[in-house]
């Protein structure tokens, strides 16, 4: 039995696939590169969205305050990621915080502008439906699969996810889903 993880991660990476070039100038020229410190806010729970943020170096955690006070991460963003076009395209402010866990390097593409673009290019507005449907899919198997697993299975299917996010091109996998099933975890 093999252990799909592509079940469990998003596929913002795709967000210009296909996206012709005349779309992809205007991006570009609506982009600025910035360079952010590790611990560094991206933008906070409860601020209005104005970018989307795209990772060239470095990792964001996405986390949220519960109403019991504590903070949970609920994702993690590695480079060549799109992330924060959610609470811009539905027009609502950021139901999360997005904090640099590195020293990190990013693309920011002005809000607005990114709409219009997205309004003209048909490739662009079906990728970002095409992404948004699968990140819903994304959320629906890992809640169906923590909702049944034991305290043990739980902490293994996080630490095969968060293997896999901080794994590079050239790195063997840490941690496998053999090694786990082997070791009676799971």
């Amino acid at each position: 039995m093999s252990f799909d993880i592509t079940k469990y991660t998003f596929r913002s990476h795709e967000l210009l696939k296909d996206v012709k070039p005349k779309f992809l100038q205007e991006l570009e020229a609506n982009k600025s590169i910035e360079n952010h410190f590790k611990g560094n806010i991206l933008y906070e729970e409860g601020t209005e969205a104005k970018a989307v943020y795209r990772l060239i170096k470095g990792k964001v955690k996405i986390e949220q305050l519960n109403q019991d006070g504590k903070t949970r991460i609920v994702y993690i963003f590695v480079e060549g990621e799109f992330f924060g076009f959610r609470p811009l395209l539905s027009n609502e402010k950021h139901p999360v915080t997005a904090i640099l866990l590195e020293d990190s390097q990013v693309e920011v593409y002005e809000g607005n502008k990114f709409i219009e673009i997205t309004k003209k290019s048909p490739n662009l507005s079906f990728n970002l439906v095409q992404i948004l449907s699968f990140e819903f899919n994304v959320w629906i198997n890992l809640i169906t699969s923590l909702s049944h697993k034991s305290a043990k299975e739980k902490i293994a299917l996080i630490l095969l996810i968060l293997d896999e996010k901080y794994r590079t091109e050239k790195e063997e996998y840490e941690i496998s889903y053999d090694k786990i099933r082997h070791s009676q975890i799971l």
